[in-house]
């Protein structure tokens, strides 16, 4: 199977099942490091032009914050979140990350402002959790900055 192969099946899965490609990224990130192929990482390095590359992103940002590779994850939020200006999740994600990790209480409150501006649904931890199934880690970070603990 070829990577346009693998690129018709990620487009199908998106398209005719309605499935979140933040979610579906991050749910194949997952199966290939378990079955050690590198499907999405085919996809997302060989058509870089594909709308969906940058939300792959975001789903790998995520999934590098769960995983530990905080710096990694925080600096990937921030270059996407340049390219997805207005991208509700990834502010939300990164406003999280900045205040737990970095100990950046402005830039964090910078980011959750426009997130919330966007959608406001990111100030709710069950909307996170339930709906855009962040890990618990990034879950947790953004508790700690709603709340200021």
């Amino acid at each position: 199977m070829g990577a346009k192969d693998d690129l018709s099946i990620l487009t199908l899965l998106v398209v005719l099942l309605d499935i979140n490609p933040v979610i579906l990224s991050f749910t194949l990130i997952f199966l290939g490091i378990i079955l050690g192929d590198a499907i999405p990482v085919k996809v997302v390095n060989n058509y870089k032009e594909l709308a969906l590359s940058d939300y792959a992103r975001v789903g790998r940002a995520l999934t590098l914050y769960e995983v530990g590779d905080k710096d990694e994850a925080i600096a990937e939020m921030e270059d996407v979140s340049i390219s997805l200006k207005g991208y509700p999740e990834v502010h939300a994600a990164l406003a999280a990350a900045l205040y737990a990790d970095k100990h950046a209480p402005l830039l964090a409150e910078n980011q959750f402002t426009i997130a919330t501006l966007l959608d406001p649904h990111y100030t709710d931890l069950s909307y996170v959790r339930e709906t855009k199934h962040w890990p618990p880690s990034l879950v947790s970070s953004l508790q700690n900055f709603i709340t200021l603990s």
